[in-house]
């Protein structure tokens, strides 16, 4: 599977979507929505995703990730939990809160992953495998 444009708008909507879910409070969600999408056109060679740029307000994500492996169903929640390791953790926090390091974008996935959870087994299931795989990134 290779990831398009249109897969990358999906998954920045779902995200900022849950972000309103998760923090009600949050406002001035403009910057996120004018966040830069773009694919890079190679295989991501063993990165999960890709990379957010604060400075540019842009995500690049790999048109190819490991993804490509699992079933549809499970590659989506990979996808989407990049998009929110990106958008929310590296570009929010930082914008937000002057954080979006690894440490802290690494926590905010997994606790969206928890949200969405609650109502989605595949979901549950990643907000379990997450702190593993970010073991194997280290």
């Amino acid at each position: 599977m290779k990831i398009t444009t249109l897969d990358l708008e999906r998954w920045k909507e779902n995200s900022i979507s849950i972000l309103y879910k998760v923090n009600p409070e949050v406002n001035n969600l403009d910057y996120l929505k004018e966040t830069k999408l773009e694919i890079i056109r190679e295989d991501s060679n063993g990165m999960f995703y890709g990379w957010a740029n604060f400075l540019d307000n842009k995500i690049r994500v790999y048109e190819s990730n490991p993804s490509r492996y699992f079933p549809s169903a499970i590659r989506e929640v990979w996808n989407q939990s990049g998009m929110d390791h990106e958008l929310i953790g590296h570009i929010f926090g930082n914008y937000q809160y002057g954080e979006g390091l690894e440490d802290y974008t690494r926590k905010i996935q997994i606790e969206i992953a928890k949200f969405r959870g609650k109502d989605n087994n595949l979901w549950n299931l990643a907000s379990f495998i997450l702190p593993f795989l970010f073991k194997l990134k280290n």
